[in-house]
């Protein structure tokens, strides 16, 4: 069964809804009811491809057990106190959008990055549902035995080889890939890697204090965007999973979801499939004209490619935001009018924000505030640019290991290094506010979009072929 395009996913869907609205509409938990929905979504998901499904198992066991050897190593050590950030990172309720802005490498929504930084004896705000013992109830326990002394291990050294072990089958799935194979892949491993890294993070920053299976399971398998996202923070639905709305709430959760998963059906059903069929029809209907006409043809098939992947991507991330909601899990927005953007960091504002978001808060602004405490780079400037080569650098990779991704990730690198570059002009300053400058703003980031679409697709292609 394919997700969100099977006609039997949609009938699942909505046995699987009817209850959940129920359990919603009077006001109890759907936690445990959430978590075997979407196991048996995921069996179904895996029924063709068994090795798949098996691949996914194991990391799952894999995860799961480094994550908890990872916390109980921690939690070994002397107590360290840690900061944690003003308000959740990457939250992004269905009306609004998350605070701050890609670029901008001041810590506004990002977690406590690279050290503690709250006075001797303090203690950081309390996360609903994570941090508030040192018990389970599904009985992980960060205890020692009486007497016992730390590992010496270096923290760092830990962490880092805690998250190349989540990387590793990632890695070797990518890298298969290159020669036909599918080495423990399966679908979703993207997705479902960053979620793994994510609260080994967590746990180096001491945000997550205790790590139930139950919990942690429902976050990895959850089934609305397994697929294709949005990249779900684990804090944030930790905390909708463990909180119950009020019947006022949920019915208005209730509304909203069902909207938005309407609005997603019409974006992947009608519109995606109108740009697609002109994709494939408007080179060819041209049949032998002029060279002109074809360059034009081409043009103009480069322009639906990046419509039509706009549609089917933001069709997906409505239709997973809606049936979230449902279940009563606030799935974070994805899309907020990105062809409207005046600025290629605007533009990364405003596409595939979870993704943007969470290279934001774990790759870039680490990047750039290790390098600024080794003073390894001396210009802030040129610090930031070579942060973005590598942070969209990583983005292609993650898409997949090719010429024409990295060049995708490399290409976005330099433009958001360029902007960088080009804000602190006196020309910008001056006018930046006026309309007239906004306007071709817009004109030249949407037209080196969609050039970048293209370069994506391989309809510029890099390899020779």
């Amino acid at each position: 069964m394919t997700f969100f395009t099977d006609p039997a996913f949609f009938v699942l869907l909505v046995l699987a809804a009817i209850p959940a609205a129920i359990l919603g509409f009077l006001g109890r938990s759907q936690r445990f009811y959430l978590l075997g929905v979407s196991l048996l979504f995921l069996a179904f998901l895996f029924s063709k491809t068994p090795l798949a499904g098996l691949a996914f198992v194991f990391y799952l066991a894999l995860s799961f057990s480094v994550s908890r050897l990872f916390l109980y190593l921690r939690s070994s050590r002397p107590s360290q106190s840690l900061q944690a950030p003003p308000s959740l990172p990457g939250r992004a309720d269905l009306g609004s959008d998350t605070p701050g802005r890609y670029g901008d490498d001041r810590p506004q929504a990002s977690p406590n990055l690279l050290g503690p930084s709250y006075p001797a004896g303090s203690k950081p705000p309390a996360i609903p549902g994570i941090a508030k013992s040192s018990r389970t109830r599904n009985g992980f326990s960060p205890s020692e035995p009486a007497g016992s002394k730390p590992p010496a291990i270096p923290e760092m050294a830990l962490f880092l080889v805690v998250v190349g072990i989540l990387l590793l089958p990632l890695v070797a799935y990518k890298a298969s890939a290159l020669f036909d194979a599918s080495l423990l892949g399966f679908l979703g491993i993207s997705y479902i890697t960053f979620k793994t890294v994510q609260v080994a993070i967590e746990i180096h920053d001491g945000l997550i204090k205790e790590l139930g299976i139950v919990d942690y399971l429902a976050f990895l398998v959850f089934f609305p965007p397994f697929t294709a996202g949005p990249i779900m923070r684990s804090r944030d639905f930790m905390h909708d999973i463990r909180t119950v709305p009020q019947q006022s709430d949920y019915r208005e959760l209730f509304t909203r979801g069902l909207l938005w998963f309407l609005i997603g059906v019409f974006y992947k059903m009608v519109c995606s499939a109108v740009f697609s069929i002109a994709i494939w029809y408007l080179p060819k209907a041209l049949g032998n004209a002029s060279w002109v006409a074809i360059v034009a043809g081409q043009i103009g098939s480069a322009y639906a490619y990046g419509f039509y992947l706009f549609f089917d991507f933001a069709g997906y991330s409505l239709m997973a935001i809606g049936i979230g909601a449902v279940f009563g899990i606030k799935v974070p927005r994805n899309f907020h009018y990105p062809f409207a953007s005046i600025d290629i960091k605007d533009f990364w504002n405003r596409w595939h924000m979870s993704l943007s978001f969470w290279l934001r808060d774990y790759v870039f602004m680490r990047f750039v505030r290790t390098v600024r405490r080794h003073r390894l780079i001396g210009s802030r400037v040129a610090t930031s640019c070579c942060g973005y080569l590598l942070n969209m650098g990583l983005m292609g990779l993650w898409h997949g290991v090719t010429l024409n991704y990295l060049a995708y990730g490399l290409y976005h690198g330099l433009l958001l290094a360029s902007h960088e570059l080009f804000q602190r002009t006196s020309f910008f300053k001056r006018h930046k506010d006026t309309k007239p400058y906004r306007i071709v703003s817009w004109l030249v980031t949407f037209n080196l979009v969609m050039l970048g679409f293209a370069i994506f697709s391989g309809q510029v292609s890099l390899s020779g072929h």
